[in-house]
């Protein structure tokens, strides 16, 4: 598993694949489909020298293979779904109806561990389909959750439509029951297999607190690739979350850029800790890569020494202005100074295309804060931001929860009207490059576009891992369903 290491002016990236667990997320699951997902994520290690070669050229990178119909996209917090009621939700401008019901644990059993502040167990029973009744298209979400008959075994709920109250089965999509049908012939009447009366059932699963879809096929499909990532503080007693919500009118591209860039949070939010997290000459940013379940999957991250660097500069500037001997002897005492401890280390890892970390961890690699995002694709020019600060807080003083929104919400405010402006000029760019790829075969020669790699302009120390994720949604944003 040894990794391949390639330095350009850009930083320092490693190349390597490496396997992932898959947790088994439903009980339907039988030995085959098993061992092919066993074999799918099987280690394998790229020793072709082409990925260095075309590295090098910065014109094609191991992004190739990514596929954004093969992962899990978070959707909601869980406790925001209630119990038996449908929820809409949408993913690439596909809207979607979800319901959650209550784990009832067998006698005798212990109940399931619940991760503080999530107010949901994994074992819930989740259910999702599109959301448009076959009947007449009608919001399926608008309806209500019935529980089936006795004698049907296909599900314990199901989606009835609030217009005509057809109903479909909520694991399998299938067309259950026609009131004036079975009305008019005396008893209750379904639509048959592979009827056009039946809507489309799409996996769902909650996991740490977080419901997620697998919109890219069935169950057979998605049990072929990993399971979202897991925070392993949250698996661990003691830590807690603080979840919040947000939907944006801002594309999911450029909000994952936004948490990735450490550099606006000292001007747009006048906030030092940001500091801790950009690069400089002195403490530059390492950069590594790795590509997962067969070039399916990309994790980006970025690592670098924990302390002041913007803010250090301009503190200095000032002191020298106003006092230069003073600036220039302080300086000088720091220089040599005493031994002093090991500083943190901050940590900012993307798992394309969704999810988020930033971390700051000692030097045993245990955290001393975190704070998770998930954002999730609604559409094109919108996401819903989903977050959670990661910490070990006792029980009896949680904050509660609309503060946490009222705080979060006016510091999101500080950027959002920034990433208005620029989303205007970043989608233009990306419907011409598109234009222009369709028509003339322009773009990057391997499959990509040029809009972002043209339209952006980096110089920051901090910017590294910026310059990587231009380069990976040029490449891939081409492929996300309903974009064009």
């Amino acid at each position: 598993f040894a990794p391949q290491i390639h330095k350009s002016p850009l930083g320092t990236f490693i190349f390597y694949q490496n396997s992932r667990t898959m947790r088994s997320f439903a009980t339907a699951a039988g030995a085959a489909a098993v061992l092919s997902t066993a074999r799918a994520f099987a280690p394998q290690i790229h020793k072709s020298p082409n990925i260095i070669l075309r590295q090098a050229s910065r014109e094609v990178d191991p992004f190739d293979s990514f596929d954004y119909m093969a992962q899990w996209y978070p959707v909601a917090f869980a406790r925001d779904v209630p119990y038996n009621k449908p929820t809409k939700v949408s993913v690439f401008d596909v809207d979607y109806v979800i319901c959650r019901t209550p784990y009832t644990p067998k006698a005798g059993a212990d109940p399931p561990k619940r991760i503080p502040g999530s107010l949901a167990d994994d074992e819930e029973q989740v259910y999702a389909v599109l959301d448009s009744c076959p009947h007449k298209a009608a919001s399926l979400s608008e309806g209500r959750i019935i529980p089936c008959d006795d004698d049907d075994d296909a599900s314990s709920v199901r989606f009835q439509c609030a217009y005509h109250g057809w109903s479909v089965d909520a694991s399998t999509g299938k067309c259950v029951d026609i009131p004036q049908v079975a009305a008019s012939s005396g008893g209750s009447s379904g639509s048959g297999s592979g009827s056009r009366a039946d809507t489309t059932a799409v996996p769902a699963l909650i996991q740490q607190g977080v419901f997620f879809l697998f919109v890219g096929g069935g169950l057979e499909k998605a049990l072929l690739h990993p399971p979202p990532p897991r925070i392993p503080e949250l698996d661990e007693p003691g830590y807690r979350m603080m979840p919040a919500v947000r939907d944006f009118p801002i594309d999911f591209s450029i909000l994952c850029e936004n948490i990735l860039d450490p550099d606006h949070g000292l001007f747009a939010h006048q906030a030092k800790p940001f500091d801790l997290y950009t690069g400089s000459k002195e403490h530059p940013q390492t950069i590594s890569e790795e590509v997962t379940a067969d070039g399916k999957g990309v994790i980006m991250r970025a690592s670098v020494t924990a302390v002041g660097k913007l803010t250090k500069y301009d503190r200095e500037r000032k002191l020298e202005k106003k006092d230069a001997k003073l600036a220039k002897k302080m300086k000088e005492d720091n220089n040599e100074g005493g031994e002093e401890p090991e500083p943190l280390v901050a940590t900012t890892t993307f798992y394309a295309p969704t999810h988020i970390v930033l971390a700051r961890k000692d030097e045993d690699g245990l955290v001393a804060s975190q704070t998770v995002f998930w954002v999730c694709p609604t559409g094109t020019g919108r996401s819903r931001f989903l977050s959670t600060f990661v910490a070990k807080i006792p029980p009896l003083f949680p904050l509660p929860r609309w503060l946490g929104h009222v705080v979060l919400n006016n510091f999101l405010d500080q950027d959002t009207h920034l990433l208005a402006s620029a989303q205007k000029y970043v989608l233009d760019a990306e419907a011409k490059a598109l234009v222009e790829a369709e028509q003339n075969g322009a773009g990057d020669g391997n499959g990509g576009i040029m809009a972002r790699r043209s339209l952006y302009v980096y110089r920051s120390p901090s910017e590294k891992l910026q310059a990587r994720l231009a380069l990976f949604f040029d490449k891939t944003l081409p492929k996300v369903p309903n974009r064009s």
